[in-house]
């Protein structure tokens, strides 16, 4: 994937134009027929890894037995998922005719900001997990409810979270006999 990408930028190029008044005065060249092949590597890259990330989470259900396993794995696979139906996009659009050559660079940014942005998403969503996670360890409630009588009072019932994962939290070492 790494050299399809090298490979297209190493045919880049850009040419000095009349002096503009404002902006800049740079015209790129036309890119090489053979430019939609740096999508197609990050799609064959990303269904890849997809295959991959379902095979092994849906082959070791203790893994998404866990709250932070299951987490995770809904969030990898949005990404994933996202990611790669971005990239085609990207490549049905790269791979048009040259009649469309005016539309092709207006691609290239929507794919660095899905990617980007989904991302950051994962790395929130597990970031707000943990707080959450802390929040619930510390019997500090998620939301204050209001009882009958209409005053407030704090929930104290809410469930324990299950952070610990397919490892015994003491020792680091899998207990299979329970799933811990």
């Amino acid at each position: 994937m790494l050299g399809c990408w090298i490979a297209v930028a190493t045919r880049y190029s850009a040419i000095t134009g009349t002096a503009t008044p404002f902006g800049s005065n740079c015209q790129m060249q036309p890119i090489v027929s053979w430019a939609p092949i740096s999508y197609a590597s990050s799609v064959a890259f990303d269904s890849v890894v997809l295959v991959f990330t379902l095979a092994k989470l849906h082959g070791n259900l203790a893994t998404t037995k866990s709250k932070v396993g299951k987490q995770i794995y809904t969030d990898n696979l949005v990404y994933f998922l996202l990611t790669a139906a971005t990239n085609i996009t990207v490549l049905s659009i790269q791979a048009l005719g040259p009649s469309y050559d005016m539309l092709k660079p207006t691609a290239v940014p929507f794919s660095t900001l899905m990617t980007v942005t989904m991302g950051t998403r994962v790395f929130l969503n597990l970031k707000l997990f943990d707080q959450r996670q802390e929040k619930a360890n510390a019997g500090i409630p998620l939301s204050i409810n209001s009882n009958s009588s209409g005053v407030n009072s704090h929930s104290r019932s809410l469930p324990q979270a299950d952070v610990k994962g397919p490892y015994d939290g003491y020792n680091g070492a899998y207990n299979a006999a329970n799933g811990y």
